[in-house]
């Protein structure tokens, strides 16, 4: 069976704020990395992610992409789109935009399209042609 996760349950892995809640998040994952059960992570729990490391826990910007990466690694979790996400990561740790931007990229980039927005973040993608209507 396949189970989707919180954020909440990922981020107590994370941050270790709560060791008794850390300890149960991180049984959840020993028991799906031996296939005992499968964890599905959404491409919103992984922007929530993002946002908290580095709103809330004030984490540099290569530490929260470590720990994304890491999670993107981890067996036993799936995703919507493990490649997207993945460059979705690595947008996000070289290129100052936020992860939703870094998401919207490494979308436009998978599907060899152009995206239409005002934001001039994305100027920054020399693989994506950012448009204004």
């Amino acid at each position: 069976m396949v189970y989707v996760i919180d954020t909440n349950i990922i981020l107590r892995i994370l941050t270790r704020d709560d060791p008794e809640q850390s300890r149960r998040a991180i049984d959840l994952f020993r028991r799906a990395a031996e296939g005992e059960l499968s964890l599905f992570v959404s491409d919103v729990c992984m922007a929530e992610i993002a946002w908290t490391l580095e709103s809330y826990y004030r984490l540099p910007r290569s530490e929260i992409a470590a720990k994304l990466m890491a999670l993107l690694n981890t067996d036993g979790v799936t995703f919507t789109g493990r490649d997207v996400l993945t460059d979705t990561v690595l947008r996000y740790s070289k290129h100052n935009v936020d992860f939703a931007d870094a998401y919207h990229a490494a979308l436009a980039a998978e599907k060899n399209s152009d995206i239409y927005t005002y934001d001039r973040d994305y100027d920054r993608f020399t693989d994506i042609n950012r448009m204004e209507p």
